[in-house]
């Protein structure tokens, strides 16, 4: 037999062209590495190394020999996991990341207890004529199979018509809430939500835990990015792994509506403590309503979590859709069941990494903010617990704005409609007394046609001024007004008043919807491979609205000069930051509500303040959980060390050919293990560490010291570069570009 000569055929019977498994396992790790490597290339390299010419019938022989090798590892890998007890149901959900299932007996209870994001991405699609010749189906214990995700289809009633996007238009009626959802895309009504008629799949949707290990995925089928995909996969989390579930989503105000309201998930969501946020850097796009009750800033346990994760998660795989989009159903899920395997076995690697940058980075942000929080408290004669209310009394007062009165709107109206009729009856006085001196030799022709044009403006303006009139009367009739008002009449002037008052809040709306779309087109921008004509265009967009916020600066700073008292005028480099958005709704707030300058959540200085309070309290539950996760993971690794060896010693005498794949398979976890281990021993030593002490059991395995770990392959100070591109690298890149292209 072929096999027996480490080779595979193209076809079970009467093959004409083999593959040695060497040149096939050299193919399945590259492909995993590099997941844009098609089988084509390969197969013409293979060509030319053979000094064969290339055919279509080479590629499809070598495909055909690749699917065989991976289902003939498909099948060891099952047999194994059943020997070790791995088969059951949702497994890999629950043990791919001992730091967030491996709990431990005494360990101190976490809520959230575990922390999730998701999202969608519409890179991964797949044109729905391509491959129809290959019946098979492939099943992935990361996706949640369709008919399970189309249960949750009718669960979202229709939220009414949704609006277009108008960059030029200002709704001064626009809800608190309302402002999110029209900001993103995915928010928007699902009868609006379209995909070319080409694919059947247009995408996935997915789920993963804080250190960027995929929970499920989910097929978008010929549709958008819908609410049955997010239902879906908070039915799943809530299956699995139980209560006090955090959910991070860019639009998570919106998305926990829907859930609430979901007849099938809505009771369920609310008995186990589901808990639904928004995303820390789509967060400061929000609304500053929103961003009080969903920003992980002000959410209790959620620490330093940025649960931006799906970002890196979707710039991994965005390479994978390049070789799946006109494949067959099978090979579209095998290739991206391929790349998740390796993506997760990345993550388990960069665990103790990612534990030790998060603790110098909760350590330092202590150290640094701890210090002028207590300065301040100390000169503003505040305490912590005064600092811990003003969220709460911030979200009350946005909560209660009222809606200007009717009567004083009309005031308005009728003031700018007296306005336009003194301008119009100004213009109409100039238009009648024009006339024009002829001297000289007469143009009878001519003179008829300046005449002509004088007559046609007159009468244009009469007319225009006979409405305004109209509009005048109309007005003083809804007011109940008997003589009409005069500009010194402090009526006139209050009304007057209230105008700047709602042109200001309009420039301020502007100028706000400007940063946020801005904020929002850089950071596509800078989003890892972005084709370079999408590049190109987001590029473009973003510098015409660089040049839009300008002139939208320019013109609030100058009506903000023409309040009573005057506005705070605004900077250049005080409106990009990310921060911004938030901070102009207290500053528009404050005209209309004027004893909210007075509160002590709304000053300045006082928001600063709690800023960096906020931070250290989120640093320090940061810690919290680092150590839990630090004591989890070293049980899980001293446990399945031991697990390992304990089934290859079993197995070399019940099934050798078993023990053999074993090792082979977990040869790589055991090293890595090891590695995290020397990890701990460095966790454990960090200035600022609070953990239990880790170290006995960590050196009796793998003794090392701390020069050790960080020397060997994967150590630390090799691995700290990755690390900030998995967890900062990422947005800090963005906002920092973001900053030095203003100018």
């Amino acid at each position: 037999a072929l096999i027996r000569q480490g080779f595979i055929g193209c076809t079970p019977e009467s093959p004409q062209i083999a593959v040695d498994l060497h040149t096939l396992e050299v193919y399945h790790r590259l492909r995993r590495r590099q997941p844009q490597l098609g089988i084509q290339p390969f197969a013409r390299m293979l060509c030319d190394i053979s000094n064969i010419n290339y055919s279509s019938h080479t590629r499809d022989a070598f495909s055909q020999s690749f699917d065989a090798y991976l289902h003939i590892l498909r099948t060891i890998h099952s047999r194994l996991d059943s020997e070790l007890g791995r088969d059951t149901p949702n497994w890999r959900s629950l043990h791919s990341c001992p730091c967030c299932h491996a709990k431990l007996p005494d360990d101190p209870p976490l809520v959230p207890a575990v922390q999730f994001a998701s999202d969608g991405n519409n890179s991964a699609r797949r044109v729905e004529s391509a491959g129809n010749a290959d019946p098979r189906t492939f099943t992935s214990d990361y996706f949640i199979p369709r008919k399970e995700v189309d249960v949750y289809k009718n669960e979202v009633r229709s939220t009414g018509d949704d609006t277009a996007d108008n960059d030029a238009a200002d709704n001064d009626n626009e809800g608190q809430s309302g402002r999110c959802t029209s900001d993103f895309r995915a928010s928007r009504p699902d009868g609006h939500k379209t995909a070319l008629d080409i694919y059947e799949t247009t995408g996935i949707f997915a789920s993963a835990c804080q250190h960027g290990i995929i929970q499920k995925i989910c097929e978008m089928v010929r549709s958008g990015e819908l609410a049955k995909y997010g239902l879906a996969t908070v039915a799943h989390l809530l299956d699995v792994h139980g209560n006090d579930v955090g959910l991070g989503q860019d639009t998570g105000c919106a998305f926990s509506k829907t859930v609430a309201s979901s007849p099938l998930l809505g009771d369920k969501a609310r008995a186990q403590n589901l808990q639904i946020c928004v995303n820390a850097f789509h967060g400061y796009a929000h609304s500053r309503l929103c961003q009080l009750s969903f920003h992980p800033l002000y959410r209790r346990g959620a620490g330093l979590s940025d649960l931006e994760q799906m970002e890196r998660v979707f710039s991994g795989s965005n390479p994978v859709a390049r070789i799946v989009r006109y494949a067959s159903q099978f090979h579209f899920i095998q290739g991206l069941d391929l790349h998740f395997q390796q993506w997760d076995e990345d993550r388990y690697a960069d665990l103790t990494t990612f534990l030790i940058s998060k603790y110098r980075q909760a350590t330092a942000m202590i150290a640094e903010y701890d210090p002028v929080v207590r300065a301040m408290c100390n000169r503003l004669s505040i305490t912590t617990a005064d600092i811990d209310k003003w969220p709460e009394l911030e979200r009350t007062f946005l909560l209660n704005l009222k809606e200007e009165p009717d009567e004083r709107k009309l005031a308005a109206e009728y003031v700018r409609a007296i306005e336009a009729r003194e301008r119009l009856g100004e213009e109409l006085s100039k238009t009648s007394g024009a006339f024009r001196l002829a001297t000289g030799s007469v143009d009878y022709d001519k003179d008829v046609s300046e005449t002509l044009k004088i007559e046609n403006s007159r009468r244009a303006t009469a007319n225009e001024f006979f409405v305004q009139n109209r509009a005048v009367h109309d007005l003083e009739t809804a007011l109940g007004i008997s003589k009409t008002w005069l500009q010194s009449s402090d009526e006139y002037q209050a009304a007057a008043r209230y105008i700047k008052h709602q042109d200001f809040y309009r420039a301020s709306d502007r100028l706000q919807l400007l940063v946020v779309q801005r904020l929002q087109e850089l950071a596509k921008t800078h989003a890892m491979d972005t084709a370079y004509k999408m590049r190109m265009s987001i590029s473009k967009a973003v510098e015409r609205r660089s040049t839009a916020v300008r002139t939208a600066l320019a013109n609030y700073n100058k009506l903000a000069a023409t309040m009573d008292p005057p506005a705070v005028k605004l900077t250049w480099r005080e409106i990009i930051d990310y921060s911004f958005s938030s901070e102009l709704d207290i500053l528009k707030h404050s005209f209309f509500q004027p004893d909210v300058r007075d509160q002590p959540w709304a000053k300045p200085v006082n928001r600063d303040i709690a800023t960096k309070y906020f931070k250290t309290v989120r640093a320090r539950e940061e810690i919290n959980r680092l150590n839990v996760e630090a004591r989890r993971l070293h049980a899980w690794i001293i446990k399945e060390n031991t697990d390992l060896e304990n089934h290859r010693k079993r197995l070399e005498q019940t099934n050798p050919l078993l023990a053999v794949a074993l090792t082979h398979r977990y040869s790589a976890r055991i090293r890595i293990n090891k590695v995290h281990l020397s990890r701990l021993v460095v966790l454990e030593r960090l200035r600022g560490y609070t953990g239990a002490r880790l170290s006995d059991t960590a050196e009796s395995v793998c003794a090392p010291s701390v020069e050790t770990a960080a020397s060997q392959d994967g150590g630390i100070s090799g691995m700290e570069p990755d690390l900030e591109d998995d967890e900062l690298l990422d947005s800090m890149h963005r906002l920092s570009t973001f900053f030095e292209q203003l100018e």
